[in-house]
C-alpha cells in the first residue's frame, strides 16, 4: 500500500509537469492580434506569433482592407514572388512600419513594398515595389485578394475591379502588363519594368457610381488635357492642310494626289483648306497679338488673314476651273458654296439628292430597320427636309426596339448620334440620356482596346480597328458630351480621336485598318485620306453645316452657312441672326423654308432684294417660290448682326 502511494506521489508531479509543458508549447506555438492601424479608407489587420524565449515574434499574417477590397500580404494564402527564369517562392514579412501617410512593409527576401495613402480624407492607396539590388530580379508578384463589398463589376480586357460598399464606389487597378485571375483570386503583377509607378492602386470613386471601363480609360490611360487635345489636332490639320496645298496638288491636271499615288478632283479637300485657311489665320494672328505686346490693326489682321485665303483660295479656284471644263454638267461648288457662292445650285442639288434619300429613309423606318441610323446626319434630314414627325417614329419603334448588342458598331454610333441630335434639338435630354448612355456603356466603350499607340475602337473577335469608326466614335462621344455634360465622355473621345492621329504619315494619311493583339498595334493596311476625317476632328473652325431654325422659326427651316457660331432671337414682328465669322471675309449663307417677310437689315442699314446679289459686295435675293433667302455679305466685324422683319 505504501509502495503504491510513493509511485502515484511520483507519477502526479511528472503529470503536472507535463501538462505545464503543453501549456506552454501551446502558449507559444498561438498568435496575438496586430494592432490594428488606419490611414483614412485604408486599414491593417493581422497577427504574429507569440514570443518565444529565445526568439522574436513574426509576422503571419497581414491583410490591408480598403472599401470592400482585402489584399493578403501573407498568411494562408501564400505572397507569392516569381524571379527571372520562372522561379517562384513565397515570401514572409519580415517588419512593416506604419508612418503618417505612408506604410512599408519589408519581406524576408530582401525586397520591400510601398504603401501610400493619398487623396481626399485618404481615399487614394497606390502600392508599389521599392526599388533596391533585389528587386532587379523579381519579374511577377502574387497577392490574394478577395471582395467584401456588393455589386462587384469586373469587366473584360482591362486589369480593373469595382465594387460597391453601402453609398460608396470603390475601384481596384493594376499596371499596363497586370492581369487579375478571377478563379484563383490573385492580382499577378508584372514587376518587370520598373518605372516607379504603382502596381496596384485602390481609390474612392467621387461619384455615385461611374462605369469601370470609363474610369480606367479616363484615368489609368495616359493624361490628357484640353489644350494638349487641341495642340496635337492642331499639329495633324497643319501637316495635312501644307500638303493639300503644295505636295499632294497636281497644278497641271488640277486634281491631287492619293496615298496609292491615284489623281482625284476633291471638294472635300478644297472644302478643308478654305476652312482650315481661316482658322489657322485666326489662330496665329490671335498669337501674333499675345505675343507682339502691342494690339495689331484691323487692317494688319484682315491682311495676314487675307494672304492665307488666297493662298488656299487660287488652288482651288484653278482646280474648279479645270474640273468644269472636264464635266460642264457638275453642280460645283457644294461643300464650298458658302466661301465661293453658287447658291441656287446647292439648293438643287439638296432637293434632288434629298426626295431619293428620303423615300429610302422613309422605307427603313416602316421596316423598323436599324440600318437607317448609317444614314449620315439622319435627324437633320428628318427635321429640316423631311417630315418632323418621323423623328418620334424613328425614335420609339426602331431605337426602343432594337437590341445594340446584335447591331454592328456603325449603327451602334448612328443611334447614339441620333440620340444626342434629338436631345440637342428637341429639347428632350432627360428623356432619351439614360437610353444612349446605355449603348455607350455596354456597347462602345468595351469595345475599346489600350495598345502601345493609344485607344482604339476594336472588334474583339476579330481584333481589328476600323481607324475611321475609332474617329467617327470619339467624335460622338464628344457630342454626348456636349449634350450630357458628362466629361468621362469628353475625355474618352479625345483620346480616341488622337490615337489614330498618332498612326498619321507626313500627310496626313491614316491606315484604314490595324490589327490589334495583346494590347499591342500590329499590322496596318489601307489608307484614309486626311479630308475625310476633318469634319470629326476640328473643334472650332468654320466649317460648311446646316443648322435647323425650326425651333425659331419653324418646322422646314434651316440655314446651311460657314459661320463658327450663329445665334436666333425671335420676336412677333422680327428675326435677329447673329453670325460669327472673320472680319474682312465675304460669307454666303441660305435659309430654306423661311416664309415670305418684308424688309431685311444688315448693320442698320436696309438692303434691297436683288437678283444679281452674287455680283455686289454685299446683298440679298429672296426666291417666294421655294421659300429660300440667299445672302451674301463681307463681315466688317467678327459678328455681323442679320435683321428680318415681318
Amino acid at each position: 500500500m505504501n509502495e503504491k502511494i510513493k509511485k502515484l506521489y511520483f507519477i502526479i508531479p511528472v503529470i503536472y509537469i507535463l501538462v505545464i509543458i503543453i501549456f506552454f508549447l501551446f502558449h507559444f506555438m498561438g498568435k496575438d492580434p496586430l494592432k490594428n492601424d488606419s490611414i483614412g479608407y485604408l486599414t491593417i489587420k493581422g497577427a504574429k506569433s507569440r514570443t518565444a524565449l529565445f526568439s522574436r515574434a513574426e509576422i503571419i499574417d497581414l491583410e490591408i482592407h480598403f472599401g470592400g477590397f482585402v489584399l493578403g500580404l501573407s498568411g494562408s494564402s501564400p505572397f507569392r514572388i516569381e524571379y527571372k527564369g520562372g522561379r517562384r517562392e513565397d515570401s514572409r514579412i519580415d517588419t512593416y512600419t506604419v508612418f503618417d501617410k505612408n506604410i512599408e512593409i519589408r519581406y524576408t527576401a530582401g525586397f520591400s513594398l510601398s504603401i501610400n495613402v493619398s487623396g481626399n480624407q485618404g481615399s487614394r492607396v497606390a502600392i508599389a515595389l521599392k526599388e533596391s539590388p533585389e528587386t532587379d530580379s523579381i519579374e511577377k508578384l502574387f497577392i490574394p485578394y478577395r471582395i467584401q463589398g456588393k455589386n462587384k463589376k469586373k469587366p473584360g480586357g482591362i486589369p480593373v475591379i469595382s465594387c460597391q460598399t453601402s453609398f460608396e464606389q470603390f475601384f481596384l487597378s493594376l499596371g499596363y502588363n497586370s492581369s487579375i485571375d478571377e478563379n484563383n483570386k490573385l492580382l499577378i503583377l508584372d514587376c518587370s519594368e520598373k518605372n516607379g509607378l504603382p502596381l496596384v492602386t485602390m481609390e474612392k470613386g467621387e461619384k455615385e457610381y461611374r462605369d469601370p471601363y470609363l474610369y480606367w480609360f479616363c484615368e489609368k490611360t495616359y493624361p490628357i488635357t484640353e489644350n494638349q487635345y487641341s495642340e496635337r489636332v492642331n499639329r495633324y490639320i497643319s501637316k495635312a492642310y501644307d500638303h493639300w496645298i503644295s505636295v499632294r496638288y497636281n497644278e497641271s491636271q488640277g486634281k491631287w494626289m492619293n496615298k496609292d499615288n491615284t489623281l482625284l478632283f476633291g471638294e472635300h479637300i478644297a472644302k478643308g483648306m478654305f476652312s482650315e485657311s481661316l482658322r489657322i489665320s485666326s489662330l496665329e494672328t490671335e498669337a501674333m497679338k499675345a505675343g507682339s505686346g502691342e494690339s495689331l490693326t484691323t487692317r494688319e489682321i484682315r491682311s495676314y488673314r487675307r494672304k492665307e485665303y488666297n493662298r488656299a483660295g487660287i488652288v482651288i479656284v484653278t482646280a474648279f476651273e479645270k474640273h468644269i471644263r472636264e464635266k460642264p454638267g457638275d453642280i460645283l461648288p457644294f461643300l464650298t458654296s458658302p466661301f465661293l457662292g453658287n447658291l441656287e445650285k446647292v439648293i438643287e442639288k439638296f432637293r434632288l439628292e434629298d426626295s431619293i434619300l428620303l423615300k429610302k429613309v422613309e422605307n427603313l423606318i416602316l421596316e423598323e430597320n436599324p440600318a437607317v441610323f448609317q444614314t449620315p446626319n439622319i435627324i437633320l434630314l428628318l427635321l429640316d427636309r423631311g417630315n418632323i414627325s418621323l423623328v418620334d417614329e424613328l425614335v420609339s419603334r426602331i431605337v426602343n426596339n432594337t437590341n445594340p448588342g446584335s447591331a454592328d458598331m456603325s449603327t451602334c454610333i448612328g443611334m447614339i448620334e441620333a440620340y444626342c441630335e434629338v436631345s440637342k434639338w428637341l429639347n428632350t435630354k432627360e428623356q432619351y440620356f439614360r437610353k444612349y448612355k446605355d449603348i455607350i456603356l455596354t456597347h462602345l466603350v468595351p469595345s475599346i482596346v489600350q495598345t502601345d499607340k493609344g485607344l482604339f475602337l476594336t472588334d474583339r473577335e476579330k481584333g481589328k480597328s476600323r481607324i475611321l469608326e475609332s474617329i467617327r466614335a470619339g467624335y460622338i462621344l464628344k457630342k454626348a458630351a456636349e449634350v450630357s455634360g458628362d466629361t468621362d465622355f469628353l475625355i474618352l473621345g479625345q483620346k480616341l480621336i488622337i490615337s489614330a492621329l498618332s498612326l498619321s504619315d507626313e500627310q496626313g494619311f491614316l491606315p484604314g485598318e490595324i490589327i490589334i493583339q495583346s494590347f499591342y498595334k500590329h499590322d496596318s493596311s489601307g489608307f484614309i485620306p486626311p479630308e475625310d476625317v476633318y469634319d470629326y476632328i476640328i473643334p472650332d473652325g468654320y466649317i460648311p453645316h446646316e443648322i435647323p431654325l425650326f425651333p425659331d422659326i419653324r418646322p422646314g427651316t434651316w440655314l446651311w452657312t460657314a459661320a463658327k457660331e450663329v445665334r436666333m432671337e425671335r420676336t412677333d414682328t422680327e428675326l435677329h441672326c447673329t453670325f460669327s465669322y472673320p472680319e474682312g471675309f465675304t460669307h454666303f449663307f441660305f435659309i430654306q423654308g423661311i416664309e415670305p417677310f418684308s424688309s431685311l437689315m444688315l448693320g442698320g442699314t436696309a438692303l434691297e432684294d436683288n437678283p444679281e446679289y452674287a455680283r455686289t459686295g454685299s446683298g440679298w435675293h429672296y426666291s417666294e417660290t421655294i421659300q429660300t433667302l440667299y445672302v451674301k455679305f463681307t463681315h466688317e466685324n467678327e459678328e455681323e448682326e442679320l435683321i428680318i422683319l415681318y
